[in-house]
């Protein structure tokens, strides 16, 4: 992949990223008054969960960092983890609810496929973010797209990286340059 690749596809799963956690974030907040109701407790997690993934975005588009992936992945799996169980076990012993499992709702899948993609976009980053721990706005200083290079579509990246994923984790026999993106998407640093 050369590097005018890699720097497009890295604002591409930045933005992605982005536009997935606002997108979580925000179905967070709308089902947080529901949650009051029930109990303050699950409002108070609602709105802390969104607040947290709203504010991700600026801090994920300033500072493209490991430490800022990390914490996006660290969160939402945790999300995520915690839907599974209220799902299949039922909601840990906390409020009045504690023990029973929830249903599942069109609106708790669209968030929670949100916050899958985040921690399986992270995947789809370009190299410079796996191996110096830190990637530039669109690889180059200063935030700008490289030469020749268009900014993404904020509309459409989020499907550009959802369709790029299969790509990715399915090309065991491909080229020298596919067989990079399977290292990619294989190498998880800590």
């Amino acid at each position: 992949m050369s590097t005018r690749q890699a720097s497009y596809r890295g604002g591409i799963v930045l933005y992605s990223v982005a536009v997935l956690s606002l997108v979580s974030g925000l179905i967070h907040l709308w089902v947080t008054p529901e949650h009051f109701e029930e109990w303050w407790g699950y409002g108070t997690f609602f709105l802390v969960a969104a607040a947290a993934q709203v504010g991700y975005v600026p801090l994920l588009l300033r500072w493209p960092n490991r430490t800022i992936l990390v914490l996006g992945i660290v969160g939402n799996s945790a999300i995520v983890l915690l839907y599974l169980l209220t799902r299949v076990v039922g909601i840990p012993n906390f409020g009045p609810e504690a023990g029973e499992v929830e249903g599942v709702g069109v609106i708790d899948v669209c968030a929670t496929v949100s916050e899958a993609a985040i921690v399986v976009a992270r995947h789809a980053a370009p190299s410079s973010f796996h191996e110096t721990g830190r990637g530039s706005d669109h690889g180059v200083p200063g935030g700008r797209p490289a030469p020749g290079c268009p900014p993404p579509a904020p509309g459409a990246v989020s499907l550009v990286a959802l369709g790029t994923l299969p790509t990715s984790a399915n090309t065991l026999g491909g080229t020298k340059q596919r067989f990079g993106l399977l290292e990619d998407f294989l190498y998880v640093p800590l």
